[in-house]
């Protein structure tokens, strides 16, 4: 179910996009409300992170220091707020976030920049 989840994002998210690298819009009840955050994860590098915000929807593209982008959905969280995608979590609380690899199980510390 979650992987349906995930697959049905993307596919709307890209209905939103001007291109495949800069998408502006997601599905939702509003307008869609964009916010670029940086994290400095020590010497595991850094992250930019845009968040796009559309109740009910919400999406997290996390670049990495290689330019990698992965493109992950909001899930259920306990506490904070947690995206996943693919073999990726993202799970941020208050200005530290966490990258994690469930493949791998490695993960990155990451604390917001100002």
């Amino acid at each position: 179910m979650n992987r349906l989840l995930m697959v049905c994002a993307a596919g709307l998210l890209v209905v939103g996009c001007n291109s495949a690298d800069a998408p502006t819009s997601i599905p939702g009840n509003g307008q869609t409300q964009t916010t670029n955050t940086h994290y400095d994860c020590g010497s595991s590098g850094k992250l930019n992170v845009t968040y796009l915000n559309n109740d009910p929807n919400a999406v997290a593209i996390v670049e990495t220091g290689d330019k990698q982008k992965i493109m992950m959905v909001n899930v259920v969280a306990a506490s904070g707020a947690k995206y996943v995608g693919g073999i990726w979590e993202w799970w941020t609380k208050n200005e530290s976030g966490t990258l994690s690899n469930l493949q791998t199980q490695k993960t990155m510390e990451c604390q917001e920049t100002k």
